[in-house]
């Protein structure tokens, strides 16, 4: 975030410009652009990839943030995690690293554990200054976010008016996400700018709402904006349109489909955020951000023994209806 810095005149009169204030101010200008509220337009589709991972940029082209940092057109959030938090110093590992995805469109945004809502709202605060002091961020992810229902009815107050806090200390234009990992309560709305509401397997996903309901109509009376929808276990291509298919209609415009694994049965054996995507699946996805997926590979079907038969499935050849 930019800082108002204090001028004075040299000795000889003037005010000398340094590197140092100039790039200050280059940061103010970079500043002023990631905070507009209108960073995320209504009618967009945004990739937003969980980069739970060490800051690897020298890795050169191995590196996983690179990896993900390609679809500049359409990124959308991205989340520096030093140490589930900022940590207890400034890593210039990371300060790079969130330097790099900012250039590359990157909203980039601090990891800040809440707790379920036990967590104290000065804790929290002092946290997020530290994500800003030292990597620049222009947002926060409260993880461990509740989703109001049941016995976490309580907690939502809590939420809301954490968030009231945020805007008061960080400015209006500083983007607030809260992470309850599944569907919530309406007033949970109010307590974030966007939520991941989808934190699950592809196979839930697809099950329909008479299984779990992803998209309460509630959620559909605010922008698509406020809904983060993140899909582990994608495991074909068939999948990921069926997954893409459903997001079309569950009013969402951040999205992450990643194949990586979680077993619940060994949740600290398996993580579905080790590394990003396949390649052909992060190409997917962003296609799908564009509104630009295309059609799924037309069928192979071999000739028979009838002539008639094969004649049409020339035909239907030659139109790109089918494969050889």
């Amino acid at each position: 975030m930019y800082s108002k810095q204090n001028w004075v005149n040299g000795p000889d009169g003037g005010t000398p410009l340094s590197a140092e204030r100039l790039t200050h101010i280059e940061d103010g200008v970079l500043s002023s652009h990631i905070y507009k509220r209108d960073r995320f337009d209504a009618a967009g589709r945004y990739y937003s990839p969980v980069t739970y991972w060490w800051a690897d940029f020298y890795n050169g082209d191995e590196s996983k943030w690179k990896k993900v940092l390609t679809e500049s057109d359409v990124m959308g959030l991205v989340i520096i995690n030093v140490s589930s938090g900022a940590g207890a110093k400034k890593d210039e590992d990371f300060a790079k690293q969130a330097a790099i995805a900012r250039a590359s469109g990157a909203f980039v945004i601090g990891y800040v554990l809440t707790h379920w809502g036990t967590r104290k709202h000065s804790e929290i605060l002092t946290e997020i200054q530290h994500h800003i002091d030292w990597y620049g961020v222009a947002g926060v992810f409260l993880d461990e976010a509740v989703n109001g229902w049941g016995d976490q009815e309580s907690k939502v107050a809590g939420y809301v008016e954490l968030y009231g806090k945020i805007k008061k200390r960080f400015g209006p234009e500083f983007y607030v996400v809260a992470n309850p990992g599944a569907n919530t309560v309406e007033g949970m709305v109010h307590a974030a700018d966007t939520l991941m509401v989808y934190e699950q397997a592809a196979e839930r996903y697809l099950a329909g709402d008479d299984t779990y309901r992803v998209t309460p109509d509630y959620y559909r009376k605010y922008p698509s904006t406020k809904y983060w929808h993140v899909i582990h276990d994608v495991t074909t291509e068939e999948q990921a349109r069926a997954v893409l298919a459903k997001a079309e209609t569950s009013h969402v415009a951040h999205v992450y489909l990643t194949d990586g694994h979680f077993d619940p049965e060994r949740p600290l054996e398996t993580n579905p955020y080790a590394g990003p995507p396949s390649p052909w699946l992060q190409t997917l996805q962003a296609q799908w951000c564009r509104r630009m997926l295309p059609p799924a590979a037309a069928p192979a079907i071999p000739d028979g023994d009838d002539p008639t038969t094969n004649q049409i499935l020339a035909v239907l050849r030659d139109r790109g209806i089918i494969k050889s």
